[in-house]
């Protein structure tokens, strides 16, 4: 049977055509619809298309997205890659510096040391110097065979305030041990004006007026008035404190102490 529409051919007992929907045989619209089981398999081969389509642009983005992660990733890497060099580079630099400081500080305290050690030899070539020149001047001045009125003219029997020049020493106390022998044959006088010269030499404060008198004669004796017995005797060198006990001694023994 075909529709006396379209002209396309019909099932029979067809209601429709399946090809334009109208009814064949009079029958009413609404009493039957069944073109549309027809409809069916055009419209599941549509659906199928787009599936594939779908799963096709999924796949591309899917595709896109990875692409974009492996990217972003390899661009993550290489910044890291060039901050960790960076930082490589900037540690290994201070290193370099301070290595270089420390050498140069090192180097610093050697030419310190090279100068401090150069001073010290100076100061003694200096001391040296000095002490020759005043070992010098000291033997041109006259001086007896016994060393009595050390840088002195000599002896005057009874007059010793006088005898000795104003720069001069009775003996050398501080550089030569004294003796028995050496006191023999002098007064008590004589001897205590020697044994108080050794305290002379290092600023005794004197409070009698003999020998504050004598001594404020004398140019080389500077008198410091918070110098006392006991300042005196820790001044004096070994050769000084053993000369003021050979001498007091001898004045026990003599019976003038």
């Amino acid at each position: 049977m075909y529709c006396s529409k379209c002209g396309k051919e019909v099932r029979d007992g067809a209601a429709f055509c399946p090809h334009c929907g109208e009814p064949v045989g009079g029958a009413a619209p609404e009493e039957e619809y069944e073109y549309e089981e027809y409809d069916e398999p055009v419209q599941a081969v549509k659906k199928g298309l787009s599936t594939g389509v779908i799963i096709a642009i999924i796949a591309a983005a899917a595709l896109v997205l990875v692409a974009g992660i492996l990217a972003f990733t390899s661009l993550t890497h290489s910044k890291q890659a060039a901050q960790v060099a960076q930082m490589e580079a900037q540690v290994a630099q201070a290193e370099a510096e301070a290595e270089k400081a420390k050498q140069e500080a090192i180097k610093a305290q050697e030419e310190n040391k090279k100068a401090q050690e150069q001073q010290v030899q100076e100061q003694q070539a200096q001391e040296q110097a000095n002490a020759a020149a005043e070992q010098q001047a000291q033997a041109s001045q006259p001086q007896t065979v016994n060393n009595y009125y050390y840088y002195g003219t000599g002896y005057a029997s009874g007059s010793y305030y006088s005898s000795v020049k104003s720069g001069g020493y009775l003996w050398p106390t501080d550089s030569q041990y004294i003796t028995y022998a050496d006191l023999s044959g002098y007064d008590s006088d004589t001897v205590a004006a020697i044994r108080n010269e050794i305290y002379a030499r290092h600023g005794y404060a004197f409070q009698t007026a003999r020998w504050k008198n004598y001594f404020g004669n004398k140019s080389w004796y500077v008198r410091d008035n918070s110098c006392t017995q006991s300042v005196a005797m820790s001044r004096m060198n070994k050769v000084e404190k053993a000369n003021v006990a050979t001498i007091v001694q001898y004045e026990k023994d003599m019976g003038w102490k």
